[in-house]
């Protein structure tokens, strides 16, 4: 692809020449070659893919992770939940609460955040250079162009946009930012989120292998994981029954 950009100095012009050529190995593709790029504006396929690299993003890595977060924190919330604590108000001792419950209130707070980064759509368009499916209409008028381009984009698990200009406008992308920076606290002055600094964040994170403080596992690392929980499961099962039986000799 990169040689075929060497010439056209176009990405997406490169990417549909590097696929024409792969058609010519297939007599039926072959035939079919020059329809590759037909009708579409570059955005046509950049704001696809852009949509589909954030759904990815967003359905592979990040709610995974923030999955598991809170069923870690949620397990600790039960097991916790006897062990009292002293809280405070106004800085000074006040009522008394568990451990459990403190830690059920980080537990609620990432789940709205996770219904929040779940609930934002992710619009995509294909339909042209202005949005209204021009040389689409030109070469076939009584095509239904905008269904065809509906069950595509409906069919990757994006929302259909059908009211654009040459560009889908990312509404989709700047409302998933905004949740992910509200829940971060990435805000500037009034509280308002700073966009720049959260897409900033969470690409050098993904690059990094992290998500804020969290390490994202391989699954070597979660099959490690797994083990160490279920042998201190096992210690702690071991544990309780030792005390227990201690208990029932004191009685006698």
């Amino acid at each position: 692809i990169k040689e075929f950009e060497a010439t056209t100095n176009h990405d997406v012009k490169a990417v549909e020449y590097f696929i024409k050529e792969k058609f010519q190995a297939d007599e039926e593709l072959k035939k079919a070659a020059e329809f590759v790029h037909f009708a579409c504006t570059s955005e046509d396929i950049n704001n696809m893919s852009h949509a589909l690299m954030l759904k990815a993003t967003r359905e592979q890595v990040i709610l995974p992770t923030l999955n598991r977060i809170t069923t870690s924190l949620r397990n600790y919330a039960h097991l916790f939940a006897d062990i009292p604590m002293m809280c405070r108000t106004h800085g000074q001792p006040a009522s008394p609460s568990t451990m459990g419950k403190e830690f059920a209130n980080v537990v609620h707070r990432l789940e709205r955040a996770i219904a929040a980064i779940k609930a934002v759509e992710l619009p995509a368009k294909m339909n042209g250079a202005v949005g209204n499916f021009n040389a689409h209409l030109s070469a076939y008028p009584d095509f239904d162009w905008e269904r065809l381009s509906r069950d595509l984009i409906e069919s990757l698990g994006l929302t259909f946009n059908p009211y654009t200009i040459q560009i889908e406008p990312h509404d989709g992308i700047a409302a998933l930012m905004d949740a992910i920076a509200v829940k971060r606290r990435f805000l500037g002055r009034g509280g308002v989120p700073d966009l720049h600094k959260v897409s900033e964040v969470l690409l050098n994170e993904l690059r990094a292998g992290t998500l804020g403080r969290i390490s994202l596992e391989t699954p070597d690392m979660v099959e490690q994981e797994l083990v160490e929980a279920r042998a201190r499961e096992q210690a702690e099962a071991e544990e309780r029954a030792r005390k227990d039986e201690q208990r029932k000799k004191k009685k006698r």
